[in-house]
């Protein structure tokens, strides 16, 4: 038994040795194939990222000039007008702010990337 059990493993080293050489080059191809792949994935994901940071950026300032807008000119009610008009006013000129300063912070950012 511990003949054979030598003869089989001389015999099928010899194999896995030969299928090594023959395959290792496909194996190095292989490789670089992958590594060409997740370098394009890096690339993509990165551009992503950038571009939900901006969003990000964006909705922030706007979200934020738009309530201290808001807030600013609501800290006092003028006595003549009705305070429900008054409000509505108010939170259209809030909107109209916000979107003045994402629209500046847009262009900023689109003009710091170039």
């Amino acid at each position: 038994m511990q003949d054979f059990s030598e003869f089989i493993a001389e015999k099928y080293l010899q194999q896995v040795e030969t299928d090594y050489i023959n395959l290792s080059p496909g194996l190095t191809l292989l490789q670089n194939l992958i590594s060409t792949i997740q370098g394009t994935i890096d690339i993509y994901q990165t551009k992503s990222d950038r571009h939900l940071e901006e969003f990000i950026s964006i909705a922030g300032v706007g979200l934020a000039t738009s309530q201290i807008g808001s807030a600013v000119i609501l800290a006092e009610i003028p006595k003549n007008q009705n305070p429900l008009t008054y409000q509505i006013q108010i939170f259209a000129l809030s909107l109209f702010i916000g979107l003045i300063f994402a629209a500046l912070t847009y262009i900023l950012l689109r003009s710091l990337r170039r």
